[in-house]
């Protein structure tokens, strides 16, 4: 068998078959050991051959998923301990290679026993600190009574609080907090600086983390409006704190988690804006275009529930990654339940801070959770985008009108 070749691109990029043949290849450093390959016009054959070449080389195919047009799959060699996970998305013929080392598999699905009922809480992480009116937290809990936190809010000792009474007000045992993951839509910290707070000040209360779930980077070029340094203090906590906990620190779109008889199934992250460049704003550096800005790189995902509900978790996603999604996705978006984007801002700027009209209404949700203090969805939701969405649901929550919790 003739020789293959390998990427040559950093490590352990550099231990993969290398996508040959192709113009316009570029690689992007993905941070935490992971480096990423994007090839452009790539047919379904050329797909395929590829995949049988990481066979070849002694990868084997540990997952599978496809989504429309969209395939996504994870290869693993157990002698170098190399996971590839690779995808080819439907519309654009994009493919994208992302190496990691010792990268944990996933859970595997299993039903159990519902001991309760699930239910999102969206938490009021704005008006506990009046010059703070945004702040991102909700509480999942599913049905075998652990919890899936999102976010978390500002680094303010009172958001931490919020969500330690809602666990243990809502657990069947308050003596043994399961919380079977935390998922950090992005390291914003409005949405990420909670959990410090309460690592520090409940990591001696009968609470188990036993998996968290980011995809955070800390490369410059894709950092713009990003507090980098909040990245490394998540980390930090993570370890000291929760060191038997999984972490997920990946993860990528098509990868499906689940949780009892929940599933979540993430739909876009940092892999899937990358390599896009966007217009720069009017601001302290205008000379060069921006990759993102940190919510550009939110981790989108779908909750599905056991009754066969289903929770779309926007983070701050923009514009230009809301219409990559409805591009890939159209229809597969529909949702139960919505997280509006952004806490519900919409600025008409190059990087456009908000969702879209055509997003909210392929997710077609009945119930939309706005993030925010009262004060700014009173002016948010005259925005056009926001306006069209409000004629299309039946019940929308503020977080700044106190916590809410929805059964489903």
């Amino acid at each position: 068998m003739a020789e293959i070749i390998k990427f040559d691109a950093p490590a352990p990029l550099s231990e993969v078959p290398a996508f040959t043949g192709k113009d316009g290849v570029r690689f992007n450093n993905c941070s935490d050991g992971y480096c990423m390959a994007y090839v452009p016009s790539v047919s379904e054959k050329e797909f395929a051959d590829y995949c049988e070449l990481l066979e070849k080389d002694g990868y084997a195919k540990t997952y599978e998923n496809a989504i429309k047009d969209n395939i996504f799959y994870i290869y693993t060699n157990a002698e170098n301990a190399v996971t590839v996970y690779t995808s080819r998305i439907g519309h654009s013929a994009d493919v994208r290679v992302v190496a990691g080392t010792n990268v944990p598999a996933l859970p595997e699905k299993k039903c159990v026993e519902k001991v309760c009922e699930p239910f999102i809480a969206q938490l009021d992480s704005s008006h506990h600190v009046l010059q703070l009116g945004e702040g991102m937290s909700y509480v999942v809990r599913v049905e075998d009574g652990s919890f899936i936190v999102i976010d978390g809010g500002y680094r303010r000792g009172c958001f931490a609080k919020i969500i330690y009474e809602l666990l243990e007000a809502n657990a069947p045992d308050p003596n043994n907090i399961v919380i079977a993951a935390w998922y950090f839509t992005h390291a914003h910290g409005d949405h990420a600086g909670a959990f410090i707070d309460f690592c520090e000040m409940y990591w001696d209360k009968p609470v188990t983390i036993e998996k968290f779930i980011y995809n955070f980077i800390e490369d410059p070029e894709y950092c713009a409006n990003f507090e980098i340094g909040l990245v490394p203090r998540v980390k930090q906590e993570m370890q000291r704190f929760y060191p038997n906990a999984v972490r997920y620190d990946k993860v990528n779109a098509g990868q499906k988690f689940y949780f009892a008889n929940t599933q979540f199934e993430v739909l876009f992250g940092i892999q899937d804006f990358m390599p896009t460049d966007i217009p720069n704003e009017a601001d302290a550096t205008p000379q060069m275009p921006k990759r993102g800005d940190g919510n550009n790189l939110s981790v989108v995902a779908k909750f599905t529930f056991g009754s066969g509900k289903t929770f779309m978790v926007m983070g701050d996603t923009t514009t230009v990654c809301c219409n990559e999604m409805c591009a890939r996705y159209g229809d597969y978006l529909k949702s139960d339940y919505v997280q509006m984007s952004h806490h519900g801002l919409s600025k008409p700027t190059p990087r456009a801070h908000n969702g879209t009209i055509e997003v909210y209404d392929a997710i077609g949700a009945d119930v939309a959770f706005m993030p925010c203090s009262v004060e700014r969805s009173q002016v948010r939701l005259e925005y056009e985008v926001n306006a069209h969405l409000l004629t299309k649901i039946k019940t929308l929550h503020v977080a700044g009108n106190g916590q809410v919790i929805e059964y489903v």
